[in-house]
């Protein structure tokens, strides 16, 4: 803990140094380093890598370190008495281990070169085996500790048995605690090393102490810290809980003690009670006092301890526990202390400079020391220093910079007296009181404080931040107008008064408002000058006014012994005079204003709003106004709102009404407008909140059974509800509701065609589509999209789900026909047909059909054929064209218990050119051999004037070839796949 307050010292006072660099320099001394450890009374060699600390008597810190393996290191610090400090290691010196100690030593630097040899003392260690009994599977950490509650090594396992370097003789302790967190219980055991090892058996305490730990004021402590004390070996251990809690087992022969941040310590050696313990907090200090002369040469430092027992004397040894007690169990402790305090620095470079200069040491210096019981110690120091540079001319301008210091629970509190009355504090690094002597209150860290001085000035009234209390008082100021001559105050009349004037007495030197002692204030009111119970601080006066109009004068002295003086005129109102109101309130833009004169009862004002919309109000330019020697003053008000559930202050507030009226009914609120004396004007707004919130539409499919699905199953009727939609403050019958079907592209579906059919719905339903449930039935294997719009009273809402029907059952599939030859009109022709199921279940009694537009041109049921899932099949059937030509055929494939839709879904189309009957082609040609003849004769007739004679030449006719048959002819590709090759 010493050395985290010295690190924090040299960090934060670096800067410093370089501010006072133009000093004039004390003498500086070499100063050469070594740490070595000790054993047995012998110096066995180099300690290995100790961080050393160089610190002032004041605690300052000079110099900080890590020794290198040349174990020696090079310091140049200026004169003085220094605390040398070596932490501890562990360090291997021939082959062995050893375990050292902190090693604190005050040298006095006063040689241009010193050496410093730092001897720690240290106990031997060996590899040690380890058992540990009484585990039973926990995970163990072991922190091992020398006698003086160093901690040399820490081993975490979950074995019975380990190896680890530990002292080879004398007695340590060994702090157990389990599966990594001290809060669930620590064992403390005072143990020694046997010839054939360690052994701790984690059953064989015989006392377990345990509890909770609280402070004065009842809270339970942050943290509390036990220390396990054993008195004969002058040892301890410490384990900080980070709870209140704590549970140890030890020894019922040592003490066990608690200790919290600031709190003095309680030895708990017998367990009773409700294991509930109080620490009480003691306060530990160290006062400085610094007194200047009038020439600034002499300067005399006084030091005053009170050291209770929660805090350790700073810069001794055993300051680990954080004890007085165990420091003064020490029998050289008195003499370390003397020591300690009797080597004051022998310059102020390091604590006190004037103008960058600092004092020297004259004289001897006085200790005295005084111990009542252990637990405490108190301590004066008193030393007188020289400067022959400075000189009373040097107030004007002075400068003075202080060294406050800060550690742990001690509290530094520093005091500066000077014999000038011409100048005082004009300004400060730090917090400091302004007076003379002033203070430099406690700081948090340790840092230099730098104090300039100016011309003392006279002291100015600041009224206007006048402060006036009186029994519920709601206003922050009742101070009309304000001026350093005459300020003018409202209060109730006959209402006990008080007015502070603790921000108001200005100082221009240093920008302070001063109202401490040695300020001084003294109140003449209506010519009689107040005192006794009426004056609680000179700051402070407690009146009943009881006068409509009463006169004060005011008069203050500072810090410097200047004075001055103001006046106040205080107006007692009646209750009767109240606020007027003007309020407004802002509704989608639109501002609406009320207006009301006060009438000694609640105001009501009407308004309409939606819900869940911000309302703005506004009561900025309500008013109360006096008139006094004819000049008009306008009272401060306070305003304070609540709303069914929020309160606010200001003349501003917003509010959004969350429940409309229909569930809450008409809501209230109120304005409470409050003037500087205790009147008030209320006004109850009555708001009528419309319903914006829109009902929660549901869609939710059932099956026949009544019981919820999450698909829709093409081919069977169904059930599409709306009863799981609700709305917030209507109830069910109160709804509307509105469906529509679409397909994906968005087109409604008609409930006329094959695809969807609405089968039943709510007989008390005007339509189909307004009903709360249907049962339909789609017949469609593609996008489905199902809208439901719900409405309430005043707001609709819209809800659509999306599905992709399913099926179950057999799907058959005609994947492709193949048949050989050309087709021949009224010709029967055989093709085969590939059919697959593609669906779910098997396929019985199966029906091709092959149609021409409307007409069948084949059809065959196969009752003997069966198609299982994923089976496909050839079979042969019989078609017969009556027309020739180009003939567009769809071949599908049924079952009696596939629907219709489906089956059409896997039809297969295709092309097929068709020839004409050859018993009809002679017919034909016969018939245009007539016609051509015919038209022959009468070409003749018109030219020749008669017809030709038949028979006279026999005219020939050729008949066209029949089509060659016996050629394979496949299918054209379909559009439902790719017809067999």
């Amino acid at each position: 803990m010493l050395s985290a307050f010295l690190i924090a010292i040299f960090l934060l006072g670096m800067a410093n140094l370089a501010a006072i660099s133009n000093a004039s320099s004390p003498p500086s001394s070499s100063v050469t380093i070594s740490v070595y450890v000790e054993n047995g009374g012998n110096q066995v060699g180099p300690s290995a890598a100790p961080v050393v600390y160089v610190n002032s008597t004041s605690g300052y810190t000079v110099s900080m370190f890590t020794m290198g393996s040349s174990n020696s290191n090079m310091v140049t610090i200026p004169y003085g008495t220094y605390m040398v400090t070596a932490l501890p290691t562990n360090t291997t010196l021939a082959g062995k281990v050893y375990f050292t100690n902190k090693k604190m030593e005050i040298v006095n630097v006063d040689k241009p070169y010193l050496n410093l040899s730092i001897n720690q003392s240290s106990v031997s260690a060996q590899y040690t085996p380890v058992t540990i009994q009484g585990l039973n599977g926990q995970t163990a950490t072991i922190l091992f500790s020398s006698m003086n509650g160093n901690v040399f090594n820490m081993v975490t396992t979950s074995s019975s048995s380990f190896n680890t370097y530990l002292p080879s003789t004398g007695e340590f302790n060994a702090v157990v605690y389990f599966n990594g967190n001290p809060d669930n219980g620590v064992d403390f055991y005072n143990v020694m090393v046997s010839s054939t090892g360690l052994t701790l058996d984690l059953n064989a305490n015989s006392y377990n102490y345990y509890g909770t730990v609280y402070q004065a004021n009842g809270n339970t402590v942050p943290a509390v810290k036990v220390l396990v004390y054993n008195s004969t070996y002058n040892i301890y251990s410490a384990m900080k809980f980070n709870s209140a809690s704590f549970f140890v087992s030890t020894s019922s022969s040592n003490y066990v003690l608690l200790e919290c941040s600031g709190c003095n310590p309680m030895n708990i050696t017998g367990m009773t009670g409700t294991h509930k313990f109080t620490l009480y907090n003691l306060s530990s200090s160290v006062v400085i006092k610094y007194s200047l002369g009038k020439d600034l040469r002499n300067l005399t430092v006084n030091e005053s301890y009170a050291i209770e027992n929660n805090t350790p004397f700073p810069g001794l040894q055993s300051t680990g526990a954080g004890y007085l007690a165990f420091q003064e169990k020490s029998s050289s402790f008195t003499n370390d202390v003397k020591m300690m305090l009797a080597n004051m620095s022998t310059n102020s470079y390091y604590f006190f400079l004037a103008n960058n200069s600092y004092y020297n040491l004259t004289g001897n210096v006085s200790v005295k020391i005084n111990q009542k019981v252990q637990g405490d110690l108190f301590a004066n120091v008193t030393a007188t220093y020289y400067n022959n540079k400075m000189s009373s001319s040097d107030y004007k301008n002075l400068v003075l910079k202080i060294f406050q210091n800060s550690y742990r629970f001690l509290q530094y509190k520093t005091f500066v007296s000077y014999s000038n009355s011409t100048v005082s504090v004009k300004s400060a690094s730090s917090t400091v009181s302004y007076s003379n002597p002033f203070e430099i209150y406690p700081v948090s860290s340790p840092q230099w404080v730098t104090v300039n001085f100016g011309k003392s000035q006279k002291p100015v009234f600041m009224n206007s931040n006048l402060m006036v209390y009186y029994p519920g008082i709601k206003t922050t100021t009742s101070v009309l107008n304000s001026s350093s001559s005459n300020t003018v105050i409202v209060v109730p009349i006959n209402e006990n008064v008080s007015i502070n004037v603790s921000q108001t007495l200005y100082n221009p030197v240093n920008g302070m408002y001063q109202y401490l002692p040695p300020v001084s204030f003294m109140w003449n009111v209506s010519g009689k000058i107040l005192s006794g119970s009426n004056v609680t601080k000179e700051y402070n006066i407690s009146y009943k006014f009881t006068n409509t109009v009463t006169n004060i004068h005011l008069m203050a002295t500072d810090t410097s012994n200047l004075s001055n003086s103001t006046n106040l005129t205080v107006l007692a109102l009646p209750s009767t005079d109240m606020p007027y109101v003007n309020l407004t309130y802002n509704v989608n833009g639109k501002n609406h204003t009320l207006r009301y004169s006060p009438m000694g009862k609640t105001i009501m004002a009407n308004i309409v709003v939606n819900q869940n919309q911000a309302v703005k109000f506004n009561a900025q330019s309500s008013s109360l106004n006096y008139t006094y020697n004819g000049k008009k003053y306008s009272l401060q008000l306070s305003y304070s709102w609540a709303f069914p559930n929020y309160t606010t202050s200001g003349f501003k507030a917003s509010y959004i009404y969350t429940v409309p009226s229909v569930k809450a009914g008409i809501e209230n609120s109120y304005l409470n407008i409050t003037s500087s004396v205790n009147t008030t004007t209320s006004v109850m707004i009555m708001a009528y909140v419309n319903d914006t919130t829109p009902p929660s539409p549901v869609i939710t499919l059932q099956n026949m059974n009544h019981t919820n699905v999450s698909s829709v199953l093409a081919g069977s009727p169904m059930i599409v509800t709306a009863n799981y939609s609700s709305d917030q403050y209507y109830q069910f019958s109160d709804l509307k509701f509105n469906w529509t079907f679409r397909y994906a592209n968005g087109t409604i579906m008609n409930t006329s065609s094959s695809n969807f059919s609405v089968i039943a719905y709510n007989p008390s339903a005007s339509s189909w589509n307004s009903s709360n449930w249907l049962i339909v039935q789609f017949n469609i294997l593609t996008h489905v999209h199902i809208g439901l719009q719900v409405s309430n009273p005043n707001v609709t809402a819209y809800s659509n789900q999306s599905y992709v029907p399913s099926y179950t059952g057999p799907k058959l599939q005609v994947t492709s026909i193949y048949y050989t030859g050309g087709f021949t009109q009224g010709t029967t022709k055989m093709i085969e047909v590939n059919v697959t199921n593609d669906g779910t279940a098997t396929a019985r009694n199966v029906q091709i059909i092959v149609k021409v537009g409307n007409s069948i041109v084949g059809s065959q049921t196969f009752s003997n054929i069966n198609l299982t899932q994923n089976q496909t099949k050839s079979l042969d059937v019989n078609i017969s064209f009556p027309n020739a030509g180009s003939q567009n055929i769809v071949v599908y494939a049924n079952t009696t218990s596939q629907p219709y839709f489906i089956a059409i879904s896997g039809e297969y189309s295709t092309s097929i050119s068709v020839g004409a009957s050859p018993y009809k082609v002679p017919l034909v040609i016969a018939a245009i051999v007539v016609i051509i003849i015919i038209v022959g004769l009468l070409y003749y007739r018109v030219t020749q004037g008669s017809f030709p004679t038949f028979g006279r030449k026999k005219q020939q006719t050729t008949m066209p070839s029949k089509p060659k048959a016996g050629e394979q002819k496949p299918a054209e590709q379909s559009k439902s796949g790719n017809k067999k090759q």
